[in-house]
């Protein structure tokens, strides 16, 4: 191998690196091509579909889904001592990288919630005029329901956390440290999976 070769090939990037930098191409094309608003059903479908492949990449790769996205090439995720709310996200067309910005006093159970809830937004960049209804003001609350519903799925599965109520975690606070989620998100998880009543703390 001369040495020019040898360059090329250390530089070509491993299937893993290649893998990952599809990814955000690969949960979008879950959202079907249609000229008309999706339902507010069919956006959570669309949310629900997307956490599962999520976290089916992660599984491959071995690693927990925030882990994943953590190291995913085209995002940035920092954490900032100050914003107007707890997180947002933006394209950075100097470093062409997505950034996602978390306030750093949220807690480390907030933080991964977040990060999940700005990755939904970075995958509904310019497909919201479709999933959300851009001509009333319900079209920018559903976009943080869905970003909210798609950070609960990943983060708190239906079949495990109905699992781990099977398994005795039948409290908020034990569900909370058993996902690593805050406690409020355990109770909105649980009222939309109709798992309320299984809870001894409610």
């Amino acid at each position: 191998m001369t040495p020019l070769t040898h360059a090329a090939a250390s530089e070509a990037p491993t299937a893993t690196q290649v893998s990952r930098r599809s990814v955000l191409r690969r949960l979008r094309k879950l959202v079907p091509e249609q000229s008309f608003p999706f339902s507010w059903r069919a956006t959570e479908r669309i949310a629900e579909h997307q956490s599962s492949l999520l976290r089916r990449l992660a599984r491959t790769a071995a690693t927990d889904p925030v882990g994943f996205v953590e190291n995913l090439p085209a995002i940035v995720i920092r954490f900032v001592p100050d914003l107007p709310r707890s997180s947002e996200s933006h394209w950075d067309e100097t470093s062409k990288h997505w950034v996602i910005q978390i306030v750093e006093t949220r807690s480390t159970a907030s933080r991964r919630f977040l990060i999940l809830h700005e990755l939904k937004h970075i995958l509904d960049h310019g497909k919201s005029v479709h999933l959300y209804d851009p001509h009333f003001r319900r079209g920018p609350l559903q976009a943080q329901m869905a970003g909210d519903h798609f950070a609960a799925c990943v983060l708190m599965p239906a079949a495990e956390m109905r699992r781990a109520i099977r398994d005795g975690l039948t409290t908020t606070s034990s569900l909370a440290k058993h996902f690593d989620v805050p406690k409020h998100r355990v109770v909105l998880r649980l009222n939309d999976l109709n798992l309320i009543n299984k809870i001894t703390d409610n």
